[in-house]
């Protein structure tokens, strides 16, 4: 009786992982999804230059 009672439950946390798993590479790969703009990338683009000329004129 117990084996039965402990199968099930173990079988229902492995279901239950599988869809938690399942759930979390959905969020996972609509978070990498959005794919920038071009208005983003040209703000990288400044941000980038931006940071080198401040590196550049710092003196280490």
């Amino acid at each position: 009786m117990f084996q039965g009672v402990s199968c099930l439950y173990w079988r229902f946390r492995i279901s239950s992982k599988k869809n938690e798993n399942k759930q979390l590479l959905a969020q996972i790969n609509k978070a990498f999804d959005d794919c920038p703009d071009s208005e983003e990338e040209m703000l990288e683009n400044k941000m980038r230059n931006k940071q080198f000329n401040n590196l550049e004129r710092e003196s280490w």
